[in-house]
């Protein structure tokens, strides 16, 4: 695989990443590629970037020609209004609007004093500007603090529901995102979407990160009302992409991630894992967390992060060994990111996606629940033996039999994968299922309040059809679990 540098039509100058012997449909606007250019330079900075003969060079300031993506990516469309007040507060200009506001209609004063939330495009805010005389960019500015506004007693924004995991392939593609839209405008039910993230295609280069994926998949969605689920793939599922940022090739970090095996053939190698024993690793990537809260946490339609299943994969044979002190480790530091990230998420749910092994599900869970972490799993499989056991005493229990104690106090949210669709089992020793039975399931058995379903070819029309069924859409909720979690402060909704 190899990344390249492109000035896209919209504006958005971005760095991708192709399979080899893959090509970009527009050359002339690819300003680097590493097929014929050598390597991506260090501290490539998307809309700063121009081509200088054979070298790249940063301007001070985004160029012309990408600053206005760049500013409306970031600027979010609603806010809450005690926010609003804040970053006008914190500006000096409160006093200043207020005194505009009540030279307005009634309706107008009625809605800045009642108001939970201001829209960018409210006629209130053009009013505002024009009589105070303020740029377009002020009002940008200002909508962007007030999204940083959010406090821990402000509440968890919490929008349960039916979900749509996109595949990765088509995050970026233009006729990809339109089908999903289409869809998700013809769907009441489904609230929004899920997508997955890859540390190193984002932190391009130590400290410098490219957020336009991101960025992109929030304006698209948002500017219809769907929401936001990102998951942070801790793992790859490619032979040749590794899990973490290229530079994590030096000692301290061993490598950043080492090559997992598949279980029927230790020696055949299915992708890459985070080493999550590796203290240097897990700062950077609690690093890179912290990042995406300061972009994110504050916008009312990112709706959640969550972090892949926590099986840790045994790794390829002849590769490395790994040691019982690593093994302890790797599971006591996704606790401390899970942890982390509540602390840079505040008001955005964190999800981790629960599997094996069954050895720690007891204390796993239980700080999951401390900490405030939503349970979510990677499938739903209802007659799998290992994800489905209970009580047996020469055995312990399966993560499913932890979803019924944590109903209602944490977010619950199984997922449902393409296997899934397949097999109840995922020894393949169940049945076909329906999407009725797995939708049931998930409901009544996992007291799901959110489900991600995946869009698989194949499989996602029948997927929309049940859930445009009456039973679906009943309520803004698909008949899922709407209770506020115990473990919020309060929720947003």
């Amino acid at each position: 695989m190899r990344k390249i540098l492109v000035n896209k039509p919209s504006g958005e100058q971005a760095v991708l990443t192709l399979y080899d012997g893959g090509a970009y449909n527009d050359p002339a606007n690819v300003l680097w590629d590493e097929q014929t250019d050598g390597p991506l330079p260090d501290g490539v900075m998307p809309g700063k970037m121009r081509r200088v003969g054979g070298s790249l060079v940063a301007d001070s300031g985004y160029i012309p020609s990408h600053a206005s993506f760049v500013a409306a990516a970031s600027v979010p469309n609603v806010v809450p209004m005690k926010n609003a007040r804040l970053a006008l507060l914190d500006s000096d200009l409160l006093s200043a609007v207020d005194a505009h506001v009540q030279t307005l209609s009634d309706s107008d004063k009625i809605h800045w004093q009642y108001a939970t939330e201001i829209r960018r495009d409210h006629p209130l805010v053009e009013s505002v500007r024009n009589a105070l005389g303020w740029p377009d960019r002020r009002i940008d500015d200002l909508f962007i603090a007030a999204s940083k506004n959010y406090d821990a007693t402000a509440g968890v924004k919490f929008h349960p529901g039916h979900y749509y995991t996109i595949l990765d392939w088509g995050r970026d593609k233009g006729y990809y995102l339109a089908d999903v839209k289409s869809e998700l405008l013809a769907t009441p039910a489904l609230r929004g979407v899920q997508a997955r993230i890859f540390w190193n295609e984002t932190e391009v280069s130590e400290g410098v990160y490219d957020f336009s994926l991101i960025d992109n998949l929030l304006a698209e969605f948002s500017a219809i009302g769907k929401r936001l689920v990102i998951t942070l793939q801790t793992k790859t599922y490619l032979q040749d992409l590794l899990a973490t940022p290229d530079y994590m090739t030096t000692p301290e970090y061993e490598g950043g991630s080492f090559q997992f095996s598949n279980p029927s053939n230790p020696s055949v190698a299915v992708g890459y894992s985070l080493k999550t024993w590796n203290a240097e690793v897990v700062k950077a990537f609690i690093r890179f967390i912290r990042q995406l809260g300061d972009r994110y946490n504050g916008h009312p339609f990112f709706e959640g992060i969550c972090f892949i299943e926590t099986t840790m994969s045994e790794p390829v044979d002849g590769t490395i060994t790994i040691s019982q002190e690593q093994i302890d480790d790797y599971y006591k530091n996704l606790i401390e990111i899970n942890r982390m990230s509540r602390l840079y998420f505040p008001n955005t749910m964190v999800c981790q996606f629960v599997n094996y092994p069954r050895t720690i599900l007891s204390w796993f869970v239980n700080d999951l629940k401390n900490i405030g972490s939503a349970l979510g799993g990677p499938d739903v499989h209802p007659d799998d033996p290992g994800l489905t056991m209970f009580g047996n005493p020469n055995t312990p229990d399966g993560i499913y039999s932890y979803y019924s104690q944590l109903s209602g106090i944490v977010p619950l949210c199984p997922s449902v994968q393409p296997l899934n669709y397949l097999s109840t089992s995922k020894d393949g020793n169940g049945h076909t299922p329906t999407i009725s039975e797995l939708n049931a399931y998930a409901r009544d058995v996992l007291h799901a309040n959110y489900i991600f379903w995946t869009r698989q070819p194949g499989h996602y029309p029948g997927v929309l059809s049940h859930l445009n069924e009456p039973e679906q859409t009943a309520d803004e909720f698909g008949g899922l679990n709407s209770q506020c979690p115990s473990s919020y402060y309060s929720c947003i909704v």
